[in-house]
């Protein structure tokens, strides 16, 4: 079981990685509890490194409850998740919290099931600024004999231009060190934007475009892994 514990500790990794060069805007409440506040629903799909099949859909309401679903995985190792959350907004600051229900399937090895509550809140410190950070698994069960790894992050947005933004993010989880995440977005006009980052542990880069008519917004984005080669991401998103 150690083994199958040590991939579920892996997969999650690099499926969270996946998704993580999506424009801040359409950062999704699997992330940040907070993301409830951008009413809309939004579908992701990725293909970790070319293999790993990874797919998400995310529905915020107006009055601030949120759910998704997600599936990761191929035959021999499944898991999928459910959230269920409600955010409460007071002048600038905004608060989310998230019950995640975790249910992981192993070929040959059965099935187990495990929860955990997330926790964040986003704070604006100057009107082109923001401060967010998340507690994810706060409190949380066992799953395959182990706890469920704490994740805990903190975003600082900067908005110098209109039309162009900073995205500097500190990510740690449980049996991994430190990573630093930073990105720019610039909006070349009302209809596309891009994107470039970079990220530590390990080294990483990444591009992408958005294309928003109205109210829908359809993006892309690849990963470059520096022995895994490339990740790719598309999303849709309505709201």
């Amino acid at each position: 079981m150690k083994k199958w514990f040590f991939m579920w500790l892996l997969f999650p990794l690099i499926a969270q990685s996946a998704f993580e060069a999506i424009d801040c805007e359409s950062e999704t409440i699997f992330e940040n509890p907070v993301a409830i506040f951008t009413s809309g629903i939004q579908v992701l799909h990725s293909q970790a490194f070319g293999i790993l099949p990874y797919s998400r859909i995310s529905y915020s309401h107006p009055t601030h409850i949120g759910f998704g679903i997600s599936n990761f995985g191929i035959e021999s190792y499944r898991e999928n998740e459910i959230l269920l959350g409600y955010g409460i907004k007071r002048n600038k600051i905004k608060l989310g919290a998230f019950i995640r229900g975790l249910f992981l399937q192993i070929e040959n090895h059965g099935s187990e099931f495990g929860a955990g509550l997330d926790f964040g809140a986003s704070f604006q410190i100057a009107s082109s600024t923001n401060f967010s950070f998340t507690l994810q698994n706060l409190i949380s069960t066992k799953i395959a004999d182990e706890k469920i790894p704490k994740r805990i992050s903190g975003d600082l947005v900067m908005a110098p231009r209109p039309d162009f933004k900073i995205k500097i993010k500190f990510y740690k989880e449980a049996y991994y060190p430190l990573e630093v995440r930073i990105r720019n977005e610039i909006k070349l006009s009302n209809l596309l934007g891009l994107g470039i980052g970079i990220k530590t542990c390990p080294q990483s880069f990444s591009f992408g475009v958005l294309l928003s008519p109205n109210k829908l917004g359809l993006s892309y984005y690849a990963r470059t892994h520096p022995t895994l080669g490339l990740t790719h991401i598309v999303g849709i998103k309505y709201g």
